[in-house]
């Protein structure tokens, strides 16, 4: 397999920075809630994971891999959805703090979601991302 340089992020088109840089955003903003909520208290095994995830897709997006813009993608939806019904149950209890918290993290993913699918940044993470099992043309 050829190791593929990707392209510098200057020249990444505009909808695949924005989205790269909404899901570093969103991700810094889910630890920081996650902060928020559980301060020292959540789990090791846990505060590993979620970072291990996050280090993985934010990484992999900006080396242009599609594979981790389609787990990106995903990731996102899941991590919307919880943070929807976290946000409606912060608003049912009147806490207000952890309600924009909720919120916040539903908009960041969203937009991630948004420019991270959108035709242009697809076409161009298929075009710079390394294809697997591909083989290497013979020079004659």
């Amino acid at each position: 397999m050829n190791k593929k340089t990707p392209p510098p992020y200057s020249t990444f088109p505009s909808s695949a920075k924005s989205g790269i840089l909404f899901l570093w955003m969103g991700w810094i903003w889910h630890f920081s809630f996650l902060y928020l909520i559980f301060g020292g208290g959540l789990d090791r095994n846990i505060w590993l994971q979620q970072s291990a995830i996050a280090l993985l897709v934010c990484f992999f997006t900006l080396r242009v891999r599609n594979w981790a813009r389609v787990l990106g993608i995903v990731a996102n939806l899941l991590i919307i959805s919880v943070y929807l019904l976290l946000a409606a149950h912060f608003y049912s209890l009147n806490r207000m703090n952890f309600f924009v918290f909720s919120a916040m993290n539903v908009v960041f993913f969203s937009l991630s979601t948004f420019f991270l699918f959108k035709r242009e940044t697809a076409d161009f993470f298929k075009l710079h991302s390394p294809r697997l099992g591909e083989k290497k043309t013979n020079e004659k």
